[in-house]
């Protein structure tokens, strides 16, 4: 369907599958303005994050962006650079260009992304760490107890679930301080959810709800 063509509610405006022999389906998508970068995950080693029209569906001719192994985790977007991770290393990826600003190993594999306060918050198999937007720069790292999994932030706070010990970490955004961690009842199954002065994390077959703060020093 073209550009401004009428379309009934909940009807499909364009479709666009993995392009290139032996590519999987879209594993991930984010909203960009009128660019839509996708991630498709091929059947050999390399990785690939390709740019389309959020109107038409057509695919960026600048692109696609390669990060080099499968991409393991959602895309997330930040003013003009998409991030990715796989594998061990987090990419920054220049959205007019499709061209690779930076690459960042971690030396253990990224369980999850976050953005916020101009940063890429990463959460690796023992540690999380915040790394500058721009330029992939380390800001800091701190390491916690069990497998962290995917962060959520909130204001000053990342809030990060683990496993093994099942606990909910919080660390300051800017710092990198520990702040508290609290047990858990079960393993946690995904991020946290902030609803207010609510913290709200699914933990087994339950959600469990902690009064909260959003700044470091609450």
């Amino acid at each position: 369907m073209g550009r401004g063509a009428p379309c009934a509610p909940g009807a499909i405006r364009w479709a666009a599958g993995a392009c290139g022999r032996g590519r999987r389906p879209v594993c991930s998508l984010a909203r960009l303005g009128r660019r839509l970068p996708a991630q498709y995950r091929r059947s050999d080693a390399d990785g690939l994050v390709h740019a389309l029209d959020a109107a038409t569906g057509k695919r960026k001719p600048q692109w696609p962006a390669v990060t080099g192994t499968k991409p393991s985790l959602p895309v997330c977007v930040h003013s003009d650079v998409v991030i990715a991770a796989a594998g061990d290393r987090v990419y920054g990826i220049d959205v007019p260009t499709g061209e690779r600003r930076w690459r960042r190993r971690l030396e253990e594999t990224v369980n999850g992304l976050a953005l916020g306060g101009g940063s890429v918050v990463a959460c690796a198999q023992s540690s999380v760490c915040a790394l500058t937007v721009g330029d992939g720069h380390v800001r800091w790292q701190t390491r916690l107890k069990g497998t962290p999994g995917a962060p959520s932030i909130a204001g000053d706070v990342v809030v990060v679930p683990s496993g093994s010990p099942h606990r909910l970490h919080a660390v300051s955004l800017q710092t990198g301080r520990r702040l508290w961690d609290i047990p858990l009842t079960s393993e946690p199954s995904c991020a946290p959810a902030v609803a207010g002065d609510r913290l709200l994390i699914t933990a087994g077959g339950s959600i469990e709800v902690f009064a909260f703060e959003r700044t470091a020093d609450g």
